[in-house]
């Protein structure tokens, strides 16, 4: 088994709100530095950092607001 530290391209796209897909393409252009480690069925992307979301991720919870 191997230890990774960092964020798997799946735990990337979930705290960024995005999916898998546009995390590869963040990483092609270089907005998103990920190394290339060994893993159980291949290499695998590693994202050491995340850059802080720009605007706020949905957490689900019901608006305040009344409905009218």
């Amino acid at each position: 088994m191997f230890l990774m530290s960092g964020y798997t391209l799946r735990e990337a796209a979930e705290a960024l709100g995005v999916s898998i897909v546009t995390i590869r393409r963040y990483i092609k252009s270089g907005k998103l530095k990920a190394r290339l480690v060994p893993s159980k069925f291949g290499e695998s992307y590693i994202i050491d950092d995340l850059p802080l979301p720009t605007k706020p991720l949905s957490d689900n919870t019901p608006s305040t607001q009344p409905l009218i």
